[in-house]
């Protein structure tokens, strides 16, 4: 499982939010 403090897991949902355009 990803640790939701992980850089990775973090960086995962920025670029998710992004693409999303929210």
């Amino acid at each position: 499982m990803w640790e939701l403090h992980s850089p990775a897991y973090i960086l995962l949902h920025q670029i998710q939010r992004q693409m999303d355009g929210k």
